[in-house]
This record gives C-alpha cells, sequence and structure tokens, in this order.
C-alpha cells in the first residue's frame, strides 16, 4: 500500500477496522516516525524511517 499523510490519525485503523486482513507483522516504509500499532488478530504495524534495507532485515528476523 502507499499513501501519504500529514498527520497521525490513532483512531482511523484503516478500511478494514479493528480486525486487519493480515494476521501478521507489517512493516512499513515511511518517513514518518510512530510507535508500533498492535490490532486484533495477531497484526501489528512497524513503522521503520531508516530505509528499505533496514525493512528488510527487520522483517527477516521477526517470526
Amino acid at each position: 500500500m502507499v499513501g501519504e499523510a500529514d498527520e497521525w490519525d490513532r483512531q482511523w485503523n484503516g478500511w478494514w477496522g479493528d480486525n486487519p486482513p493480515y494476521h501478521a507483522p507489517v512493516f512499513v516504509l515511511t518517513h514518518h516516525p510512530r510507535e508500533p500499532q498492535p490490532m486484533e488478530g495477531g497484526t501489528t504495524f512497524h513503522f521503520v524511517t531508516d530505509g528499505i534495507e533496514s525493512m528488510v532485515r527487520r522483517r527477516s528476523r521477526t517470526p
């Protein structure tokens, strides 16, 4: 998914509501640092700001 936002709205959980369809860790490459966003069903969004290589390394260390 690609998107753009000026402000981070923690109340908005995406189009899927509280239980997104992923049920696994999700890594989001962004310029905006944010804390991880845990959701129902085992999905946690992790926001990575230090490049795609870092994102790939972090993903490969995550079960």
